[in-house]
């Protein structure tokens, strides 16, 4: 039988292990009772998906009797960075699943340039490409999924890094073949965007500008564009790219209100966009919460849907920044 179970948590710490090594990204490992093996038909080293309050993650699955405090007692014992990122503790309960593992093609991780800096790291390892080279030989065999945070130990200091993306957009295991990429959040360059587009009517668009520049996007913030009826209308955020004769424009609609945005906010922004005079080759709108008939028919009309789930602010900007330049990551990896 092969469909979800709920398990207790029991947590451990990885502190012991900590003074072995003077750099490690632990492989996430979830054990659990031979019953529960056996009734979700698993094998030594079959992918789960663990799902807990906050999120969810992937694990290796590992059955160890010795690990549970009340022998078949319907328990998971868990790491505690794998406990941080489900946002549970021992007591609480989450559910697993078996799910098929493949090999990765190509990996993305985001790390904010201070927690590099924090634990010390080595300056030549502040290059991205050379801290991508390096957390490859260290993520051989681990399995992620988007969304994963993965603690990198510096002699004995955890860096987070989160998994923004991963092709194919699935439960993956990383393998020598597999192209990891490492992007470096700098509180400076986001602090330099913020101050050049923090005229923006709203911070959801300064952080979608960030997002784009990231990209290598040309950008403008409330910029009047020309219609075909010779007037002008205003775009919340317009990216663009130039290569020789080619121009690729973007058009965003940028929506950071407190309730959900309904069908006929996306009918006008379908109309907005019929009326520019040059069409643009991506429509996107971002907005906390959609309902679902306004994203069913966003999507029909051809829009790229971001939902980012929370309104953006000041004080979550740099997480808002990730999860928009995760989706754009997404929108421009073919």
């Amino acid at each position: 039988m092969n469909d979800e179970v709920t398990l207790k948590v029991i947590t451990y710490s990885l502190i012991g292990d900590l003074s072995k090594h003077i750099e490690w990204i632990p492989k996430r490992m979830a054990h659990i009772p031979y019953s529960i093996f056996k009734h979700l038909n698993l094998s030594p080293g079959d992918c789960i998906e663990i799902k807990g309050r906050k999120d969810s993650t992937i694990a290796e699955a590992s059955t160890e009797v010795s690990t549970f405090s009340v022998a078949g007692s319907a328990e998971i014992k868990i790491d505690m960075f794998t406990a941080e990122a489900l946002g549970v503790r021992d007591g609480d309960t989450v559910s697993i699943r078996k799910v098929e593992c493949v090999e990765a093609r190509r990996v993305i991780l985001v790390v904010e340039e201070s927690e590099l800096l924090n634990v010390g790291l080595e300056s030549a390892l502040l290059n991205p490409i050379d801290l991508a080279k390096h957390l490859k030989d260290l993520l051989i065999l681990h399995p992620l999924m988007e969304g994963d945070i993965v603690p990198y130990l510096y002699f004995g200091k955890p860096i987070k890094l989160k998994v923004i993306l991963t092709e194919p957009s699935q439960p993956v295991i990383v393998t020598k073949s597999t192209e990891v990429i490492v992007k470096i959040v700098s509180a400076l360059t986001l602090q330099k965007c913020m101050d050049d587009y923090g005229s923006a009517k709203d911070v959801l668009e300064t952080i979608v500008a960030c997002a784009l520049l990231t990209l290598g996007f040309t950008v403008k913030v409330d910029h009047k564009v020309d219609s075909k009826a010779g007037t002008k209308v205003e775009v919340d955020v317009l990216g663009m790219k130039v290569s020789k004769d080619i121009r690729f424009i973007i058009y965003v609609s940028c929506k950071n209100w407190d309730r959900e945005v309904d069908v006929s906010v996306i009918r006008e922004e379908i109309g907005r966009v019929e009326q520019l005079a040059v069409t643009p080759g991506i429509r996107i709108i971002v907005a906390p919460k959609f309902t679902k008939t306004a994203k069913d028919e966003a999507v029909t009309s051809g829009f790229i849907v971001i939902e980012i789930g929370e309104k953006a602010t000041k004080e979550n900007f740099s997480k808002v920044y990730q999860e928009i330049l995760a989706k754009l990551y997404r929108i421009f990896s073919v």
